[in-house]
């Protein structure tokens, strides 16, 4: 019988294909995220490490470059933004790690001031707020800064902004730092957005803001031919009639509108479910008492913003009468 011969590199291609068995998983990019990705001064920020095989790699985590933390699969760390303007650098290393791993942090402050493109009567101290679907205008008031630590001018920083998620690139641009757009639906809430940055991306920053829409007011105020308009009480909605004669004057809150005598405004006055005549003024009407007897009747009266369908107000009052002097 013929003597078999094997070859000693048989095992070769074995001793191949179990090699990769034995060589410890890597990665080969690395990236770091900011939660917040623009932090205010003071805010916790948490900064993640991304990237194929984070996971289970041994990172070292450095700030400023201090080591702060190195161990196995943790892939994030928490840290407290400095003061305004100033930076952190915070790195991560990490076995074959190729890529750029260095974040900087520059807490900055972007403060989103709005108003109602709506009616509110003279003298009133609050704020002028939304009804459904009117207009808003909102302004950012940004403090950016650069890695140098200098601050950017508003006017030169280019403004994108975003409603309820979605671009408005025709209101976004340099130095556009108001946005004019629609408001909110009615019972719902809109969230608008302005993400900053300089030309040059040196300097970044952003904010939000939630704008809720509300219901118009009709209030009724006596307008005192002595006194003037009563603006510290509202009727109530049972109100006595003192005088022979006096002038009820309604004032809208938070309708559409740049008076609140504006022709789009449709007021309509009804005493005992009959159709009163304002007076000179649509949003005005005079009562006059005629002999002694007393007794009492319902007064009634609504706004309607005839471009926005959505937007109407009404009020009911009952009047008392024949306690005249």
């Amino acid at each position: 019988m013929t003597p078999r011969h094997y070859s000693p590199f048989i095992a070769l291609p074995l001793l191949v294909l179990l090699l990769p068995l034995f060589v410890d998983a890597q990665f080969t990019s690395l990236e770091l995220a900011a939660s917040p990705a623009h932090p205010r001064p003071g805010e916790a920020v948490t900064i993640r490490a991304q990237g194929a095989g984070a996971e289970s790699a041994l990172l070292s985590w450095r700030v400023n470059g201090s080591l702060v933390s190195t161990a196995t699969g943790e892939k994030e760390i928490t840290l407290t933004a400095g003061g305004l303007g100033s930076v952190t650098r915070v790195s991560a290393i990490g076995a074959g790690v190729q890529a750029n791993t260095e974040l900087l942090l520059i807490p900055s402050e972007t403060e989103l001031i709005w108003h109602a493109h709506s009616y509110i009567p003279p003298l009133y101290r609050g704020k002028a707020l939304p009804a459904a679907d009117g207009l808003i205008s909102v302004t950012a008031l940004p403090r950016i800064f650069d890695r140098s630590g200098t601050e950017r001018k508003a006017e030169t920083l280019i403004y994108t902004w975003s409603r309820a998620g979605v671009v408005l690139g025709q209101q976004s641009g340099r130095g556009k730092k108001t946005l004019t757009t629609p408001g909110p639906k009615f019972g719902d809430s809109l969230t608008i957005s302005v993400a900053i940055h300089s030309a040059d991306q040196q300097a970044q920053g952003g904010a939000s803001v939630d704008i809720d829409a509300v219901e118009p007011k009709l209030l009724v105020y006596e307008n005192n031919p002595r006194l003037g308009l009563r603006f510290e009480r509202a009727l109530p909605t049972s109100y006595v009639l003192e005088n022979h004669e006096v002038t009820l004057s309604a004032y809208p809150y938070f309708i559409s509108a740049d008076s609140r005598n504006a022709d789009k405004l449709l007021f309509s006055w009804n005493l005992n479910g009959q159709e009163a005549t304002p007076s000179a003024e649509k949003s005005s009407l005079v009562l006059r008492q005629t002999g002694t007897a007393g007794g009492s009747a319902s007064l009634s009266l609504t706004v309607q913003n005839l471009r926005e369908i959505l937007q109407g107000a009404r009020s009911e009052i009952q009047i008392i009468f024949g306690t005249a002097q």
